[in-house]
This record gives C-alpha cells, structure tokens and sequence, in this order.
C-alpha cells in the first residue's frame, strides 16, 4: 500500500505515518486493513476517534486483536464505522 493518508504533512509526520502502516501491516489482517481505509475515507470525527483506539488497541496487544469483536473500535470498523464516500472513491484514494 502506497499510502496512509494523502496529505500535505511534514517530513516527521509522512516519517511517522510510515510506521504506524508497516505496524498495521504487521499486526493486521489485509481485510482490517482495508476496514481502517474504508473508515478513514468517512471523514468524520467519530470514525477518526474509532481509528485512532483501534490502533491504540493493536500495538498495545502481542495477540491479533483485530477480530476481538468485543473491542468498541474493532466493531465500529466492521460495521462501517460512518458513511462516508465508500469504496467507490476509494481507488483515488491510495495505490495497494
């Protein structure tokens, strides 16, 4: 996956960036991560928040988390935390 977010950012911020993908990619499964786009593109503040506690959660855990559906933020993802644009404006969005 080419990208996380599209953004104009800083050095240190595509730098960090970087690493919290290659760690999502280490960590998750290709469907979750897929999730964590989905959600992404719903650019709402919530499905931010969701984002931001699942990825807490997972590099908080030494086991796969990414299924434990008792979890509010993996949850959240699986059900499509937000609408937003959806997959249709996702293939504009970043290059797997």
């Amino acid at each position: 996956m080419a990208c996380l977010m599209n953004l104009s950012m800083s050095h240190s911020s595509d730098q960090h960036r970087q690493r919290v993908l290659q760690g999502l990619k280490q960590k998750i499964s290709s469907s979750s991560l897929h999730a964590f786009y989905y959600t992404f593109l719903a650019e709402q503040e919530a499905a931010f928040q969701t984002l931001f506690d699942f990825a807490v959660y997972v590099f908080q855990n030494q086991r796969p988390v990414d299924k434990d559906y008792g979890h509010p933020a993996v949850i959240g993802m699986s059900q499509g935390q937000a609408s937003g644009p959806g997959k249709a404006s996702y293939g504009g969005f970043c290059a797997l």
